[in-house]
């Protein structure tokens, strides 16, 4: 259970979400899946990319595959109702939230490399990096992430417990306090 959450845009990578599962879900032996898309274009920019993803896969026999939700008013429920959360953004981001909550709700992440990814993702031990553009290798990630099941559960494990230990308010209360003292004494 593949789950996309937010603007359906080309910041946000919507389109190349659909570029990468479909040599995944065309191939012969395809893993079986489900995406579930959570969000909706909210400007004529979305509305095109959202038309071409229409025009370009609809015919695909794996589209019927593909929940379109619209705009959810739980995103944590939407969360614990996945396996992987794919956060395909281009947009430079600093801080991206989306991939704290599903590391809270213990779903790990596919993301782009791109802002703070790095800083809440590790690659291979709490979810997947890619680099922006590479299409080969968000599709490689990809495939290999529907077809361990197990995995995605240890990783989910992990990204909670991470997520848990290194984004608490506390521990950002500390961090925070500890740079306003360092800031006051210089």
């Amino acid at each position: 259970r593949l789950g996309f959450l937010g603007v359906i845009s080309q910041r946000k990578g919507a389109l190349s979400l659909f570029e990468a599962l479909d040599p995944v879900a065309s191939a012969p032996n395809a893993p079986t899946f489900t995406l579930r898309i959570a969000g909706e274009a909210q400007d004529d920019e979305g509305r095109q990319i959202l038309a071409e993803i229409h025009r370009r896969f609809e015919d695909r026999p794996w589209w019927p595959q593909v929940e379109w939700l619209g705009w959810i008013s739980d995103p944590r429920a939407f969360l614990n109702s996945l396996d992987l959360l794919v956060a395909p953004s281009i947009a430079f981001d600093p801080f991206p939230t989306v991939l704290l909550e599903s590391g809270f709700a213990g779903v790990p992440s596919l993301a782009c490399r791109v802002g703070g990814v790095e800083e809440i993702v590790r690659h291979q031990e709490t979810g997947w990096i890619y680099d922006s553009g590479d299409q080969d290798q968000f599709s490689e990630w990809l495939d290999r992430a529907i077809r361990r099941p197990d995995q995605l559960r240890e990783m989910g494990d992990r990204a909670a417990r991470r997520v848990r230990a290194d984004f608490s308010i506390g521990e950002m209360v500390d961090h925070y306090t500890h740079l306003y003292q360092s800031l006051r004494a210089s």
